[in-house]
């Protein structure tokens, strides 16, 4: 018996992400223990897992007797999701002979790691799930970017109801919930177009500007969930609303049909987008001069999120059919590339079938100022077309160095008449 630690001491989404290596394990010709080491934030998602054989869990505090325990458990692995100083060394300071992790190219990380993965993070329409399970390819396993198989929740706590919403109204941290007008709106258009409808309000947050919000069709139940339980609201809603964060990559896994809110330039839905087969994603990322947000920013950066622009995006998704993998995908990268493109002699002006797709194209300014400023506003990630080498090298360095954020890639030859050979271009040169 091969005995096998799987680490992500981190938030709750990124022990989620890291949950379809587990499916991948047991396509392994000898049998496995899997066990995982999460933070106290992880540790009721794994608990009960049924496919986990027993979990420890990290805190700032318990490092030198945790890592007695390890040794004491004799792993033949290490998978190290996550870098971080203390969990990176964990692994060599228990004696785990085999220990695999990302490999970020500086000899003080691969000191650690017997088997280091160059892991392409500049490419942003990589799936983290892919980041992940591409950890597996020294067992002989490939990447996949596949959701994870989780247990359904025996109990249904809904009432019967035509249309069952699930609602997330906050975010673990890492991203932007939708502000409280937007949801407030939003209730009352449900109240008036589907009174027949049922809202639950999940969330668990002491100063949440809901917790006294009712109504007829309203399920308040901010605080008053276990893992468990808000495992099964979503399990069983026909339709869910939420920010990038946690729970909405639960209902990704569960193919709940998903209105996906995606604010943050930084976190795009390449990488952290749900894998719902059916899905509208909430993103306007190119028209605001700051690529890092603070709450200041918030209200002109989220200033067209009204309640009926949200009551639209979940009609419109009510009227989605079922797509395959391979169009979540596309969705996720045309959610996700911004391209600025120079264009050559007798070029259109106009870029048709990337509007009908929702892929933002931008016609390159013709100063430096306006460029910069293109960059930034814009979260541009593709120079393509007829772009002068000087030029397009320093606004490489512009990104990658003054704004420390991935430098955008360029392509010199005409924009592709089809929108997906761009995606593929941009696969390849960053594989």
């Amino acid at each position: 018996m091969i005995k096998l630690l799987i680490q992500r001491a981190d938030r709750l989404g990124d022990v989620l992400f890291s949950l379809p290596i587990i499916d991948q394990l047991k396509a392994l010709p000898y049998p496995i223990q899997i066990d995982y080491l999460v933070s106290p934030a992880g540790e009721a998602l794994v608990a009960h897992h049924p496919d986990i054989h027993t979990h420890h869990v990290y805190t700032p505090t318990n490092r030198a007797s945790l890592t007695q325990t390890i040794r004491n458990e004799g792993y033949d692995i290490y998978l190290c999701l996550w870098n971080h100083p203390h969990l990176l060394a964990l692994g060599k300071a228990a004696k785990i002979p085999m220990r695999i992790g990302h490999s970020n190219h500086t000899w003080w990380t691969n000191s650690y790691l017997t088997h280091p993965v160059p892991t392409r993070w500049d490419n942003l329409i990589t799936h983290m799930i892919e980041h992940n399970t591409k950890l597996l390819i020294p067992l002989g396993l490939p990447p996949v970017c596949k959701p994870a198989v989780l247990p359904i929740p025996k109990n249904n706590p809904w009432p019967t109801a035509t249309q069952k919403v699930a609602l997330f109204t906050q975010t673990g941290g890492s991203n932007i919930p939708f502000p409280p007008s937007t949801i407030e709106a939003f209730i009352h258009y449900m109240n008036r177009q589907a009174p027949n409808a049922k809202i639950v309000l999940l969330g668990h947050d002491p100063e949440s500007p809901f917790l006294a919000t009712k109504g007829p069709n309203i399920i308040n139940a901010i605080n008053q969930t276990s893992l468990e339980t808000l495992m099964a609201w979503i399990a069983y809603c026909d339709t869910y609303i939420g920010p990038d964060t946690g729970p909405t990559h639960l209902a990704s896994y569960y193919n709940k049909p998903t209105v996906f809110f995606s604010p943050l330039k930084i976190n795009p839905p390449g990488t952290f987008g749900s894998l719902s087969n059916r899905q509208v994603i909430i993103r306007q990322d190119t028209d605001y001069s700051k690529l890092r947000l603070t709450p200041s920013d918030y209200p002109h950066y989220l200033n067209y999120l009204t309640g009926e622009y949200l009551y639209n995006a979940y009609q419109r998704l009510q009227a989605l059919p079922g797509v395959a993998d391979t169009d979540i995908r596309d969705q996720h990268g045309y959610a996700t590339l911004r391209i600025l493109y120079f264009p050559f002699p007798g070029d259109p002006s106009h870029y048709t079938a990337y509007d009908a797709v929702g892929f933002p194209v931008f016609t390159a300014a013709s100063n430096w100022p306006a460029l910069f400023r293109q960059l930034v506003t814009h979260n541009i990630s593709i120079l393509h077309g007829n772009v002068p080498r000087v030029i397009g090298k320093l606004l490489q360095w512009y990104m990658g160095i003054v704004k420390k954020i991935v430098q955008p890639i360029i392509f010199r030859y005409p924009l592709p008449k089809t929108p997906q050979d761009v995606l593929k271009n941009y696969r390849d040169a960053r594989a």
